[in-house]
């Protein structure tokens, strides 16, 4: 009888030492756990690169474990908390002691906040920018002396169509993800003579179990697949992108109009990602499941709202934050 892949934690890869061989690659990428963080890490397993997947839940591992399937062999695990200054440094650093090198940098993490400015309170306002803008800064920073060192390297972080324009109501949104737009153009420019490209992409709604919910069919036939951003990531990290630096790219799908989707009505939910929900009430959406009960949503769902939630804002009520680090809402 087989045995599905065993995904592979930090500590163990350490204690094995060069027991365990890897090729292709070195990339680490934030947010892993998530529903685009894990689509991420797969297109880059399945390129035979070895994969840093930087996590903070336990209880998102099964979905991440079951969403790579065979590539999980390619996959090692390190938990961190990447809001936090220091906890970034420390990965870079024993990747670099590990396997030499740092090749790419994929930045996931993020975090959806709806509410008008009037509503909006200071404490939310340094949340949004700590999820959304100092997780960029801090892993940047963080591997940019090991590129700079190497001379080369690509860094690619996730920012949302909402950047270019703010809407109402996704303010902190909006300037906070607008900020990975700047910070990646001047580092672009500062690390231009170290060979090192730095873009971002920027997805519209994307195609998930959680904005399946308040989706229409004909939404979801049109909304990006998280596969689909992971494979314009993957190749931007590419030999062919080299001449491409300080772009941000966007990876609309079939939603092109000027305003995004948005929930059918003010009692629509945020989007949630996996590790909302509670593995104990519904684990068959690890298991592909869709269409997730609002009333099941559970707290174990976690990251990359940055793409998914992006327009579930509902309308009148007090801005709504997920929060990387614990996976819950204020």
């Amino acid at each position: 009888m087989s045995h599905p892949p065993r995904l592979i934690r930090a500590s163990v890869l350490a204690a094995r030492g060069d027991a365990v061989a890897f090729d292709g690659r070195v990339v680490i990428v934030t947010g892993a756990t998530g529903f685009l963080g894990s689509a991420v890490c797969k297109a880059f397993a399945e390129g035979g690169d070895t994969v840093i997947g930087v996590y903070l839940l336990d209880k998102e591992l099964p979905f991440f474990e079951k969403a790579l399937g065979a590539d999980a062999k390619r996959v090692v695990l390190e938990k961190a908390d990447v809001t936090r200054e220091g906890e970034m440094e420390r990965v870079a650093a024993k990747v670099a002691r590990q396997f030499r090198r740092i090749d790419v940098l994929v930045n996931t993490v993020g975090g959806y906040m709806a509410g008008t400015v009037e509503e909006s309170t200071a404490a939310d306002f340094d949340k949004a920018v700590s999820l959304n803008l100092k997780s960029v800064f801090l892993a940047c920073k963080a591997v940019v002396p090991v590129m700079r060192k190497q001379k080369g390297g690509k860094i690619v972080s996730v920012s949302t169509r909402t950047a270019l324009k703010g809407e109402a109501e996704a303010s902190l949104y909006s300037a906070s993800k607008s900020g990975v737009n700047r910070l990646t153009e001047a580092l672009a420019e500062e690390l231009a003579d170290a060979n090192v490209q730095v873009n971002c992409v920027m997805p519209s709604v994307l195609d998930t179990p959680a904005n399946r919910e308040w989706m229409s069919k004909d939404q979801i036939a049109k909304a990006v697949k998280t596969s689909e951003v992971a494979r314009v990531i993957r190749w931007l990290c590419s030999e062919e992108a080299d001449p491409i630096s300080g772009a941000a790219i966007p990876v609309y799908g079939e939603i092109v109009g000027s305003r995004q989707a948005r929930p059918p009505s003010p009692s629509a939910d945020l989007a949630q990602s996996p590790s909302e929900h509670d593995s104990s009430a519904r684990r068959d959406e690890h298991e592909g499941g869709e269409d997730v009960p609002r009333e099941t949503v559970r707290p174990e769902d976690r990251v990359d709202r940055i793409e998914r939630a992006e327009h579930a804002g509902s309308r009148g009520r007090r801005p709504q934050g997920h929060d990387e680090r614990t996976g819950r809402r204020p």
